[in-house]
């Protein structure tokens, strides 16, 4: 078994497809811990059985999610990025 974590690069296998994307190995044996990969995340042709590379992080209910966009500064490093957007109450910068 494995424990994935946020913020890290990891390669999973796709297991089923749904209405919202497909949805990856959570590596626990049970389908509550899969990993949805929303079809908004995914940067190319996804389908069941291929391993894909992706970026997890928390959705904004807490759930660990994925996106094949990766990251072009991994935590603990440091780096220049662009910021792409301001508002009242902060930037957004594209890491």
């Amino acid at each position: 078994m494995m424990t994935l974590q946020e913020n890290s690069i990891v390669t999973l296998e796709v297991l089923r497809q749904s209405d919202m994307g497909v949805f990856l190995n959570g590596g626990t044996g049970n389908t509550n811990d899969d990993i949805l990969l929303h079809k908004n995340q995914q940067t190319g042709d996804v389908k069941v059985g291929d391993k894909v590379t992706v970026f997890l992080y928390h959705d904004p209910s807490g759930r660990l999610t994925a996106s094949m966009r990766l990251p072009k500064i991994k935590v603990g490093q440091i780096g220049y990025a662009p910021v792409i957007n301001t508002t009242r109450f902060g930037a957004f910068v594209d890491v």
